[in-house]
């Protein structure tokens, strides 16, 4: 298994998803195909098109480059968002707010969409 299937098999794990429903997520979350799924298990496709990645790493709000190797840290975008969002409130004036305050806010207000 490759370095990004691994990345993504860790991300599946943490999320809770059985080793047995692997395929179906990624088919969820990409749109592709159960059976092209399966060719990136089985080692039949070289590389997963970027398009693919992208909606994964869209889906975990992590970046591509974690998936493809190139960042030790999935939580390198996630980081970097808030960290961009702080700064931004404390320009509006918002005030001091803590970066776990602000994804506090931000998950509350997905989970209301």
């Amino acid at each position: 298994m490759n370095e990004t299937l691994k990345r993504i098999v860790g991300l599946l794990s943490k999320d809770g998803i059985e080793s047995r429903q692997y395929r179906r997520k990624l088919e969820s979350i990409t749109g592709v195909s159960y059976s092209a799924v399966s060719q990136w298990f089985n080692g039949d496709t070289k590389e997963i098109e970027y398009k693919n990645l992208k909606s994964i790493a869209d889906y975990y709000q992590v970046d591509v480059d974690y998936l493809l190797g190139d960042s030790k840290s999935p939580d390198s975008t996630k980081d970097a968002r808030l960290s961009s969002l702080v700064a931004q409130c404390k320009l509006l004036g918002i005030g001091d707010i803590a970066a776990d305050q602000l994804e506090t806010l931000l998950k509350a207000a997905q989970a209301n969409k």
